[in-house]
């Protein structure tokens, strides 16, 4: 098999200090099973600290800057773009480039080899609804342009292809759908639940509705909440759990209000896996789902 030299280019991982949500696992791991292969693979993102090796992936890390987030994005790529150059001896065959916050850096690498995953547009990340103010305008203009210019253009699963080319007229024969993968084995833990439950000073017998995700008007949160009282009417004692943050919070926390709710806010991996297991039904109440990691790992987890 031919070994290649890659550069992923991402704002996220699983081995930085900023992990947002979904992006971070699935593009960690798919470097990680490339490294697997024999490929070298080299992955520019966010973080503090000194480059690092992890499960033999190469990570650079940048501290970008900005007052907001178009701003912050663009010095993020201008950084990463500087660190790519500076390991691009020899070259390197292939550019992955993931979702719009990494554009300005396609851009300035758009003679190369280059390939675009689309893991949402800003479109669905509002729920499927088109906005007016101008973070939606310019962050769908660089989902459109990254499209544009990009070789090769991938998406995580056949509805978010059908979005792209709605959106911005990509040809369908240049977008190829590879769904995002995770390792079952990963999310599957023998736990006791009850004991689990009374961490969180829930009845071990009492029947728990687990949210994970962010706390955002694409996932949905809200319709979650809304359906509570209509829940606690059948069966009295359930409780529900949310883990994630976002800009919804303080919203969603006026809802609760007299309701067996917790908000856990961002919790570490093991914590998640432990939940997972423990919990009775994992609610996914997304207005918009591009793929649905959480989903995989609450089959793998058996629920």
């Amino acid at each position: 098999m031919e070994t290649l030299k890659l550069a992923f280019f991402c704002w996220e991982s699983l081995h930085s200090t900023f992990k947002v949500g979904g992006l971070a696992p699935a593009a960690t791991h798919l470097a990680e099973r490339l490294a697997l292969k024999g490929h070298e693979v080299h992955f520019f993102t966010r973080g503090e600290g000194d480059d690092a090796t992890i499960n033999n992936v190469h990570y650079h890390y940048c501290l970008p800057y900005g007052d907001n987030i178009v701003e912050y994005c663009r010095t993020m790529s201008n950084m990463l773009v500087d660190a790519f150059r500076a390991h691009d001896t020899p070259p390197f065959d292939i550019l992955h480039f993931h979702d719009w916050h990494v554009v300005e850096a396609l851009h300035a690498l758009r003679d190369r080899n280059t390939v675009l995953s689309y893991h949402s547009t800003e479109y669905g990340r509002h729920g499927g609804n088109f906005g007016g103010w101008w973070e939606f305008q310019e962050i769908s203009g660089k989902e459109w342009y990254g499209g544009y210019i990009a070789k090769a253009v991938t998406t995580v699963s056949n509805s978010t292809k059908t979005e792209v080319m709605w959106l911005y007229n990509i040809p369908g024969w240049k977008i190829t759908v590879i769904p995002n993968g995770i390792d079952p084995d990963a999310y599957y833990v023998r736990v006791d639940p009850g004991e689990v439950k009374k961490r969180y000073g829930i009845h071990p017998l009492a029947p728990v509705v687990l949210f994970v995700g962010r706390l955002t008007y694409q996932k949905g949160p809200d319709l979650l909440m809304q359906a509570i009282p209509e829940i606690l009417a059948k069966r009295w004692d359930v409780q529900f759990l949310f883990a994630g943050t976002g800009d919804m919070r303080g919203y969603l926390e006026g809802m609760a209000n007299g309701l067996p709710v917790q908000f856990l806010g961002y919790i570490s991996d093991e914590e998640h896996v432990q939940l997972l297991n423990a919990c009775d039904l994992i609610a996914i109440p997304s207005r918009n789902e591009p793929f649905g990691l959480v989903l995989t790992e609450a089959w793998s987890a058996e629920r």
